[in-house]
């Protein structure tokens, strides 16, 4: 939550870009003219209008990361209890610390 609302502003501006359109109705050259312009028109540097629309977005993000989280923590409860060994032959064990895993099962999950 604290990333998206740092980077917020840089995403306002790259959303303004992109639906501004092209010829004349082209409103910003780039952008540093993007931001001056929105912090000259909308109120200065410390109004919040370069966060506009961030609550909504964070409202949206929420859930995203308690799923992600819920996911996470699943597969690795899983991976911990049925990690089979890479030898052949050996029967299926239960590791009990996560540092028995190796490298390669951590990043999978």
């Amino acid at each position: 939550i604290v990333s998206s609302t740092v980077t917020y502003p840089l995403d306002l501006i790259r959303t303004r870009l992109a639906v501004q359109g092209e010829g004349k109705e082209r409103r910003y050259r780039n952008i540093r003219h993007a931001f001056f312009t929105i912090i000259k028109e909308e109120g200065g540097l410390f109004s919040g209008c370069l966060f506009r629309g961030l609550g909504p977005s964070l409202i949206g993000i929420a859930p995203y990361i308690g799923l992600n989280f819920a996911v996470y923590e699943g597969l690795k409860g899983y991976v911990m209890t049925y990690y089979l060994a890479e030898t052949a032959g050996h029967k299926l064990r239960t590791l009990t610390h996560e540092r028995d895993l190796p490298v390669i099962i951590k990043l999978t999950c």
